[in-house]
């Protein structure tokens, strides 16, 4: 049922969340692991995936989707991230992994063009690049202890390859360096929304730790 507001004295109605069904769309490229778990059977007896690299991309593929993935391609024309920002303030689910759509045409580094709503943002931008790359020895660290898409998630201590960024959304988890310091760690998940919509962003490759982006994935 829509729902009528007063706003600004109009009168609007507020849209309705989008069934999502069990599509996944993943925009660019998938990592091994992403596309590992992609093609396991588990995973298509309760999603159905397409992947479509930017140069393939339509405006209907967006449209159609109920969460989508960006991932393994920095650029990503307007029209498109448009499409993804309506898409998910209709109640569409969003992933968001290491550098994926910080570029349209080569003239922007970072989400804040169109896609002000990615929970994060580069702590050192480049001139013309995007921040840096870190490589940690450590292990996931939860910040949001009850959260769903941390159920069940085992803490494995591996090397992460990630982008550092800073939250501008919910902290949901950290990689934490293994030697003993007293610093805080690399944000890992951050969570964030726009409209009716869930934003997950992953710093580093989510295919690392395929449980917890499966979970992202029904969370979302």
């Amino acid at each position: 049922m829509f729902l009528s507001l007063l706003l600004f004295g109009c009168v609007e109605e507020a849209a309705e969340p989008i069934d999502k069904g069990t599509g996944v769309l993943l925009i660019g490229m998938p990592s091994e692991g992403v596309e590992e778990l992609f093609n396991s059977t588990d995973f298509l007896n309760d999603f159905n995936c397409t992947v479509k690299s930017v140069s393939e991309l339509d405006i209907a593929d967006i449209g159609a989707a109920g969460r989508i993935v960006l991932q393994g391609d920095p650029n990503l024309p307007r029209r498109f991230r448009d499409k993804i920002g309506e898409r998910v303030q209709e109640g569409a689910g969003l992933i968001v992994v290491g550098d994926a759509a910080t570029r349209d045409a080569n003239l922007t580094v970072g989400w804040a063009y169109c896609m002000g709503y990615v929970p994060a943002r580069f702590v050192e931008p480049l001139s013309g690049k995007n921040s840096k790359k870190v490589e940690v020895e450590g292990k996931i660290k939860a910040m949001e202890l009850n959260h769903p898409m941390l159920a069940g998630f085992e803490r494995s201590a591996k090397k992460y390859i990630l982008f550092e960024v800073i939250s501008k959304g919910k902290e949901i988890a950290l990689i934490e360096r293994n030697t003993v310091d007293t610093a805080r760690g690399y944000n890992a998940v951050i969570e964030g929304e726009n409209g009716l919509g869930k934003v997950v962003y992953f710093s580093y490759d989510a295919g690392e730790t395929p449980r917890l982006f499966l979970s992202a994935l029904n969370y979302i």
